[in-house]
């Protein structure tokens, strides 16, 4: 993520790579970076200033676990979708038969 356009002052999120993708999707709202994670559910992280910095060479690296994780029950998300005008967003969600069903969440 950069801090804003002048492409200085950067970080990313490391994580654990186990075979596959574990992030499916990401929104970012505000101070918000909203997470669809495979393995872990859905994902919220605060974004603060204190984790831009600036580096030529590389990303200054957050770990994963200052992300704060909601499991979901009987599926993993496949989509985030944010609502126009409304402080809310969709998490689209896939159950092991392959069923869909959507899920609208408070983003505040």
């Amino acid at each position: 993520l950069y801090a804003d356009l002048d492409l200085l002052k950067s970080f990313a999120i490391s994580i654990d790579y186990k075979r596959y993708m574990t992030f499916k999707d990401f929104l970012i709202i505000d101070d918000k970076l909203f997470i669809a994670n495979r393995v872990k559910g859905f994902g919220i992280f605060n974004i603060e200033k204190s984790y831009f910095n600036e580096n030529k060479n590389f990303n200054a690296q957050v770990k994963e676990n200052v992300v704060n994780y909601i499991k979901i029950k009987k599926g993993e998300i496949i989509r985030l979708t944010r609502i126009p005008n409304e402080q809310k967003i969709i998490l689209t969600i896939k159950n092991p038969k392959g069923g869909i069903r959507n899920e609208i969440r408070n983003i505040n």
